[in-house]
């Protein structure tokens, strides 16, 4: 976090700013860059479990539009990952309903604050014998750590949202792991009132996700669907259901490293890629896999001599 005076920022939260906004305007940044994602929604861990937990019914009835969309997605004996799970306070909902027969599900997001205490929540939510078929994984939505094609179903809720000008890139990479559906559950620009637009250009937010999904080679929209109950109504989603042309035949899914996608060995306390002589932290059980934190560390190397 070079450059960022962290105790300041987290001043500047409590007092309602909001922190992609500030920064963006202080570091003089074109768009939001994943260092300011990153900061922004490490200040906000917590907040969504908090929320949930004061009040269940205005949350639930859109974690259950989501699950009920996912259900008909996913299969008995799939792979599932959920890319920028946050606090998992969706997650919760959707495994309830959707993951009872699955094979493993993996939850990532860019913080591992949001992870720590998303995992909390599960445990306390979820029977044993579902919690433990999640593994949250610290990651970016760039350089997502999974092979070609090695998950059945990912699925996204609010994940590429601020990223706007990436959209393209963002889904490209979803589409790359993917070996069956992709399910966004994103802000629509292009539905939004005139007031919501200038509100998502000026926190620099996604549009045109149908262009986006088009551009992708092997990636078709299948359906676009509303989703009715929307928190906010300056920022309402949609549901843009998405299918691979070719199903690739399934293979085993493993946690790969993000640079090369070479396997991985866990070593204890931290995990090492021999592929790319890097070796990345696990912390409080979560393997922290972003080439951003990684040590470069060739002598890890068991054939070295």
């Amino acid at each position: 976090m070079a450059n960022i005076d962290l105790p300041t920022i987290r001043h500047l939260y409590r007092d309602g700013i909001n922190i992609i906004d500030h920064l963006r305007q202080q570091l003089g940044a074109g768009y939001n860059t994943e260092q300011l994602v990153e900061i922004s929604y490490d200040m906000q861990a917590g907040s969504y479990v908090e929320f949930v937990r004061q009040h269940p019914d205005r949350i639930n009835p859109y974690r259950q539009e989501l699950a009920a969309h996912l259900s008909s997605c996913i299969c008995d004996g799939d792979v599932v990952v959920d890319v920028g799970t946050g606090e998992m306070t969706t997650l919760e909902t959707v495994a309830s309903t959707a993951y009872a027969r699955i094979n493993k599900a993996y939850a990532l997001d860019i913080s591992l604050s949001r992870l720590i205490v998303g995992k909390r929540y599960l445990d306390q939510q979820l029977p044993e014998a579902l919690a433990i078929k999640v593994q949250p994984v610290v990651s970016t939505l760039f350089r997502l750590p999974f092979a070609d094609s090695s998950v059945d179903v990912v699925w996204t809720s609010h994940a590429l949202e601020p990223n706007g000008g990436r959209e393209r890139e963002a889904i490209a990479e979803l589409a790359r792991i993917s070996r069956r559906h992709i399910v966004l559950f994103e802000p629509s620009y292009e539905h939004n009132s005139n007031s919501g637009r200038e509100r998502m250009d000026r926190l620099g937010y996604i549009r045109n996700l149908p262009d986006a999904i088009s551009a992708v080679p092997g990636l078709v929209l299948e359906s676009t669907v509303k989703i009715e109950n929307t928190e906010n109504q300056l920022n309402p989603t949609y549901a843009y259901i998405c299918r691979k042309t070719e199903v690739s035949k399934q293979t085993d899914c493993e946690l790969v490293c993000p640079l090369g996608h070479g396997r991985l060995e866990p070593r204890g306390t931290y995990i090492y890629a021999r592929s790319s002589l890097l070796a990345y932290p696990m912390i409080e059980g979560i393997p922290v896999l972003r080439i951003d934190k990684a040590i470069s560390a060739s002598v890890l190397d068991k054939d070295v001599q």
